[in-house]
């Protein structure tokens, strides 16, 4: 659960580093854009969504399985909202996701060497005052 908040805490303050800890160093992340493999690319993702005035990624639901010591699997559901201005008016990205992760036990603790991004929806909207 850790890194699954981690994660969404790094994206949200544009952390880099605290973003890409979560990863393995030749992980893979698999988006709806396409893929970002290895720790140097993944370190660029957090940075990239300052072009939104502000996010914020909900996690719950979980779910995760223990196929021996050092790895598992799990999925974990989020709500990622992303705000940003066009032309003068506020609109809200608002994506619904569930998150296909692959776990890794490393020295350093667990790790994600996988994950998959599945869009079960999303919405794009003026945000309503008030």
């Amino acid at each position: 659960r850790q890194l699954v908040e981690q994660y969404a805490r790094g994206a949200d303050t544009r952390d880099a580093v605290l973003y890409a800890d979560v990863f393995t160093d030749d992980a893979i992340l698999y988006t709806n854009r396409g893929e970002i493999r290895g720790r140097t690319d993944l370190l660029k993702v957090a940075p990239r969504l300052a072009r939104y005035r502000a996010t914020m990624h909900l996690v719950g639901n979980h779910y995760v399985t223990f196929d021996d010591a050092d790895h598992a699997h799990g999925l974990a559901y989020c709500e990622a909202s992303h705000m940003r201005a066009v032309e003068g008016v506020d609109w809200v990205y608002v994506m619904r996701i569930v998150y296909h992760d692959v776990y890794v036990r490393e020295p350093r603790g667990w790790r994600i060497s996988e994950r998959r991004l599945e869009l079960l929806w999303d919405e794009d909207r003026p945000l309503k005052a008030g």
